[in-house]
Order: structure tokens, then sequence, then C-alpha cells
């Protein structure tokens, strides 16, 4: 899967999803080259890949990691080289757009084969699962290559195909976190979509 890129304080960080080192990279205007930050050795759960990275805001990420059998999300803070982490039970469905996470407030939402769960950093509380898209309708078989979340509605974007052989079957669905069902959808749209994409100003 690929590594999107994010900035940050006017800087661009992404990561190598094929290292076995927790690390991201940071490219810097000022800077002729990249710079590797390595991400805590000590935390608890250990991380041996990063999988995915989102901005948090004020040099803060949101860091998507697996280490030794265990799959974690956290929030990372780059001047205190510290992190808060939360584990997660199942594999986050990956993709060409990358593995499937998105990120709303203090909210983490990742998808695990058709099925949609949510991790609240406002509290101690573990992860809860959403919902099955797959319960939407019988053409929704697949979702397919990401997650993404309205930056002013919090409503959850998915895309779905009945399968490859019939990739033209498909839905966009928008999903309201709360009432934990749909709340639209649009079908026969998409040809294997790239994933989707709102901009970080509200």
């Amino acid at each position: 899967p690929q590594a999107p890129f994010v900035v940050s304080d006017g800087k661009v960080y992404t990561f190598s999803a094929t290292s076995y080192i927790g690390y991201i990279w940071e490219i810097a205007p000022e800077q002729d080259a990249i710079s590797k930050i390595r991400l805590p050795m000590v935390s608890e759960y250990s991380i041996n890949n990063v999988l995915g990275l989102r901005s948090a805001g004020s040099g803060q990420f949101w860091v998507l990691a697996h280490g030794f059998g265990n799959y974690s999300i956290g929030k990372y803070n780059v001047a205190s080289n510290e992190i808060v982490q939360k584990k997660i039970e199942e594999e986050p469905n990956s993709g060409a757009s990358g593995y499937t996470f998105t990120v709303h407030g203090d909210h983490v939402y990742y998808a695990a084969g058709t099925s949609v769960y949510q991790v609240s950093f406002t509290d101690d509380s573990e992860e809860q699962y959403l919902l099955d898209v797959s319960t939407f309708g019988s053409n929704a078989r697949m979702l397919y290559n990401g997650i993404a979340v309205h930056p002013v509605s919090g409503h959850l974007y998915v895309n779905t195909i009945k399968e490859f052989q019939n990739y033209t079957t498909n839905n966009i669905w928008e999903i309201d976190p709360v009432r934990q069902d749909t709340v639209a959808h649009y079908d026969n749209l998409t040809r294997f979509p790239a994933g989707f994409y709102f901009p970080e100003v509200k």
C-alpha cells in the first residue's frame, strides 16, 4: 500500500510501510535531506511497523502501527517524543491508498473486512464496534479502498463493490456514527476509486 504524505507546521511527513523499525520521515523546507524521527523505543504497545499516519495538529500525529502481534493507534507528539496508545483488536484493511483509518477530533475510525470500528481518545474506553456495511444491501459485499470522515458533519464515507468481477455495481455510503446507520447512498458511480479526500480546513 501507499504511504500518504501529511503536512504539519509547514513540514511534510511520511513513513516507510516496509520498514521494521518504527520511525517517520520529516521533510523541512530549510533542510536539504530527509530527517528520520525514531518513535519511542519504549511504549505501551511496541512499534515495529508504521502502517498509517494522520495529522493531529500542533506537531502531533495519529500513528497506526503494528508490533509483536499487536495493532495499535496512538497520538504522537514530535517535540516530546511521547505517544499515547490504544490497542485495536482487528487488522485494518489495506489497499492502494494505504491502511484504512480516518480521524475526526479525538475519535479514530478504522475498517476490518466490512466492519467499522471506533476508538475514542476522550476517555479510557476500549474500541467500539459500529456496524457492518455488508448489511446495507446485497451488493455491498466488499469495502473498497478507504474510509474517510467529513470534517464538518463527522459522517463517515465508504465505498463498496459487489465483487471485483462486477466492480461497476458499487455504492458510496454516508454513515452517521452516532446513529450507527447509513443516511445516504450513491449508486454505481465509481470505477476503482483511490479513496475519499476532504480539505483539512473546515
